[in-house]
């Protein structure tokens, strides 16, 4: 990719350019520099993530994790600093159809998995996100 033009323009020519600072995209310019790409950050920083609560009301958002998912916040070192209270180990799931015969139920236990997922605090996963991208020697923010 050719070096951006403009006042905008990066000091060295990025490997590749993440287009939003989402939770998804955020994560994924995280795992891009851990390999050392060279990454384009398109989006605004500090903004609220899309879905997210409006001004000054409480964010209620949350993410169901799957291991791979965990797997990758590990990875990119934001797992750990995620506080406690903003993740919840699910264990066991019971899902019921409209008409109440209908039944499903997973169980960690019964899948020789530690959990079947992790319910995590949106606004929690988010900042720590965005703070990771602030320290990251090879992510550069390109506004939008």
């Amino acid at each position: 990719m050719p070096a951006m033009a403009g006042s905008n323009a990066l000091a060295v020519a990025p490997d590749i350019l993440v287009r939003g600072t989402g939770a998804v995209g955020l994560a994924a310019a995280l795992a891009l520099a851990r390999q050392g790409l060279r990454v384009a950050l398109l989006g605004p920083l500090d903004a609220p993530a899309a879905g997210a609560a409006a001004p000054g009301a409480p964010d209620i958002r949350a993410y169901a994790l799957n291991a791979a998912s965990v797997d990758l916040l590990k990875d990119v070192k934001v797992w750990e600093a995620i506080p406690d209270e903003a993740r919840t180990q699910v264990h066991e799931m019971r899902i019921e159809g409209d008409d109440g015969a209908s039944v499903l139920e997973f169980s960690a236990w019964n899948s020789a998995l530690a959990e079947l997922a992790w319910i995590v605090d949106a606004a929690a996963l988010d900042a720590v996100l965005r703070q990771a991208v602030r320290f990251a020697p090879h992510i550069e923010r390109v506004p939008a």
